[in-house]
C-alpha cells in the first residue's frame, strides 16, 4: 500500500481526527463543576455515558467500513391509514383552527384531525385505501422475493448487518439522551410492540416473539386498528410531555446566572462512590488511554488470500505448547465514486493479519481458516514504514478471527469480499 492510498484507511483518518483529551476536557467543562445551584441536579454516572459514547463511535466506524450496497432494498409499502392521511393532509392543513396554531404545534394537530377523519370514515371510503394498500403489499412481496433470489449470501448478510448496526446506533444515541437527562419522557411503543405485549410474547422468549410476529402479519387493517389507535394516543402523550419538558428546561435555565449556567447544565452529582460517578478531570484523563485504545478497533470481513503461516517465537518454555504468530493476507472490497460519476467503482484492498497463539490453534491447525475462507477479523490497525522503499504498510493485530464460511461462496471472484455477521466464531 503506497502513501497516497492512505485515504482508503478510514480507521486512520478517524484516529487522526479524534482528540480524547479534548473530548474529556469538554466533558469536564460540562459536568465537572462543584458549584451548587437551585436547580436539582440529575444523576448520570460517567461510566455509563462513556460506555455508550464508545459504542456510538465503534458503530459509526463499522458502518463507514461496510461496502456500499450493490442494489437497492425494496421499501415496505404504506398502510391504508397512511395512504388516507396523504390524500387528506392538505385538506386538514387548510382548516382555520389548525392554520392559526404556532408552527411547532401544527403537526400534532394535523395528525389528530386525520385520526378523527379515519375514525368516522365509512367502510366504502376505507375500501379504496385498503385495496390500494393490498396491491402495494403484493408488489412489495414480489420485489422482495426477486431481490432475495438475485442476491448472494454475502449480499443478504451485508443487508442484515447494516440494519442491525443502524438499529444499535439509534438505541445507543437514545441511551445517551437518557443518561444526560433521566427525566426525559420515555419513547412510546408502536402498534406492533403493543400487540406483542398483549400476546405476552416477550415473556415466552424468542419463540414467543417469532410466533407473535407471524400472527401480526396475518392480521388485517381492521384487527390492527385498536393497536394503531393506542399507539397514536401514546405518541400524543409523549409529544405533550416532551414539549412540557423543553419548556421547563428553558425556564429553569433562565433563572441561573451566567456564571452558574454551565453548572446548571450538569447531569452528574457525586454519588459518594468513585466507581459510580467521577467528576474530577484527573480521573477522566487517566481513562483517556484505555478509551483511545478501544476506539482503535477494526472489524474487517473478507476472503483469506494466503494460507495462514505460523512463525514460532525464538524462546519457548520447555513442556509448554509452541507459541508464535499466525499470519495471512485478507482481501476486502473498497467502493469509491469520483465527482460527477453515477456508479460506484469497486476495488480490492489487501491487509496483513497477524494472530498470536499456539501452533496447534484449531482454526489453523485443522484448516478451518485457509485460502479462500470468508472470515471476520476483529482487532486493531498498526502501520509501519519499510526501510528499503519507505512505503507505509497497514497490518491488523487480530484479537478474534471468525469463519463465516468454510470456503469461498460459489461464483465469488478471487480477491473479493462482502461484509456480514460471523456465522461461526472459532
Amino acid at each position: 500500500m503506497s502513501l497516497s492510498s492512505l485515504h482508503r484507511l478510514p480507521s486512520l483518518v478517524r484516529l487522526m481526527q479524534l482528540n480524547p483529551l479534548q473530548f474529556f476536557g469538554s466533558l469536564q467543562a460540562r459536568f465537572g463543576s462543584n458549584q451548587t445551584v437551585d436547580a436539582e441536579p440529575i444523576k448520570a454516572p460517567v461510566a455509563d455515558f462513556m460506555k455508550e459514547q464508545r459504542k456510538i463511535l465503534l458503530l459509526k466506524s463499522q458502518l463507514s467500513n461496510l461496502p456500499q450496497p450493490t442494489r437497492e432494498i425494496p421499501k415496505q409499502p404504506p398502510s391504508a391509514y397512511i395512504l388516507f392521511c396523504k390524500d387528506h393532509r392538505s385538506q386538514v392543513t387548510d382548516l382555520g383552527h389548525v392554520a392559526e396554531l404556532p408552527k411547532g404545534e401544527r403537526p400534532k394537530a394535523i395528525m389528530k384531525e386525520l385520526a378523527e377523519l379515519w375514525k368516522v370514515a365509512t367502510n366504502s371510503e376505507r375500501e379504496k385505501y385498503l385495496t390500494e394498500a393490498q396491491q402495494l403489499k403484493q408488489t412489495y412481496n414480489e420485489q422482495l422475493s426477486k431481490h432475495q433470489e438475485e442476491s448472494t449470501l454475502d449480499d443478504l448478510l451485508l443487508d442484515q448487518t447494516r440494519l442491525q448496526m443502524e438499529n444499535s446506533l439509534a438505541r445507543a444515541e437514545r441511551n445517551v439522551e437518557r443518561i444526560l437527562d433521566p427525566q426525559l419522557p420515555k419513547r412510546p411503543d408502536n402498534a406492533y410492540v403493543l400487540f406483542l405485549k398483549s400476546e405476552n410474547a416477550y415473556k415466552r422468549g424468542a419463540k414467543g416473539v417469532q410466533e407473535g410476529a407471524a400472527k401480526w402479519k396475518t392480521l388485517g387493517d381492521f384487527e390492527k386498528e385498536p393497536f394503531l389507535k393506542s399507539a397514536e394516543q401514546l405518541r400524543e402523550t409523549y409529544e405533550r410531555a416532551m414539549a412540557e419538558r423543553k419548556k421547563s428546561t428553558a425556564a429553569s435555565a433562565g433563572k441561573v446566572s451566567v456564571k452558574q449556567r454551565s453548572s446548571h447544565k450538569t447531569r452528574l452529582e457525586t454519588l459518594g462512590k468513585a466507581e459510580d460517578c467521577c467528576t474530577d478531570l484527573s480521573v477522566l484523563t487517566s481513562q483517556t488511554q484505555s478509551f483511545a485504545s478501544s476506539v482503535n478497533k477494526t472489524i474487517l470481513l473478507g476472503h483469506v488470500g494466503r494460507t495462514p503461516e505460523f512463525r514460532p517465537f525464538p524462546d519457548q518454555l520447555e513442556g509448554s505448547p509452541t507459541r508464535g504468530v499466525w499470519s495471512f493476507t485478507l482481501a476486502t472490497d473498497h467502493f469509491s465514486k469520483k465527482s460527477g460519476d453515477t456508479e460506484w467503482t469497486k476495488s480490492v484492498d489487501w491487509h496483513t493479519v497477524k494472530h498470536f497463539g499456539s501452533a496447534d490453534k484449531p482454526m489453523y491447525a485443522k484448516k478451518v481458516v485457509e485460502k479462500g475462507t470468508l472470515v471476520q477479523v476483529q482487532g486493531r490497525m498498526t502501520y509501519y514504514r519499510s526501510d528499503d522503499k519507505g512505503r507505509v504498510y497497514a497490518s491488523v493485530i487480530a484479537d478474534q478471527v471468525g469463519a463465516v464460511s468454510s470456503k469461498r461462496a460459489s461464483g465469488a471472484a478471487a480477491g473479493t469480499a462482502s461484509a456480514g455477521m460471523a456465522v461461526q466464531e472459532i
